[in-house]
C-alpha cells in the first residue's frame, strides 16, 4: 500500500510541476532532465542541513544556472531551445557545487560551532 501511495504522490508531483513549467513558459525539454537531479538534491538538503533551506537551496540553484545562461533568451525573456542545453548544463554544475558544499558540512568543515 505505501508504495502505491509513493507512486501517486509522484505522479501528483510530475502534475503540479508540468503545470508550473507551463505557466511559466518552461519547457519539457528543460523541465524534464532536472526533476530528478532536484529532488535528489532538495531531499539531501532536507535531510543534512536543514529541512526549510532545501527549496531555497533550489531556488539559488535556478538563480545561479540562470546568472551564466541570462544571454540565451529571447527578447521576452524565454530561454531560446537552442540554448536549453546550456541552462541544463549550469543547472548540473550548480547542483554539483551544493553536493560538493553537503559533503564538506556532513564532514563538519562548513558547520559554525554553536
Amino acid at each position: 500500500m505505501a508504495d502505491k501511495n509513493k507512486d501517486s504522490g509522484l505522479h501528483t508531483t510530475y502534475q503540479w510541476l508540468e503545470a508550473a513549467a507551463r505557466d511559466l513558459d518552461i519547457t519539457e525539454e528543460v523541465l524534464k532532465p532536472l526533476v530528478p537531479l532536484l529532488l535528489d538534491l532538495t531531499s539531501d538538503v532536507a535531510h543534512g542541513p536543514a529541512r526549510p533551506a532545501a527549496p531555497l537551496t533550489a531556488f539559488l540553484v535556478g538563480v545561479a544556472a540562470g546568472r551564466h545562461t541570462s544571454s540565451t533568451t529571447s527578447p521576452a525573456g524565454r530561454l531560446t531551445d537552442e540554448r536549453a542545453g546550456e541552462f541544463i548544463d549550469e543547472t548540473k554544475r550548480a547542483i554539483g557545487i551544493i553536493d560538493d558544499l553537503l559533503e564538506r558540512y556532513e564532514g563538519g568543515s562548513d558547520k559554525k560551532d554553536s
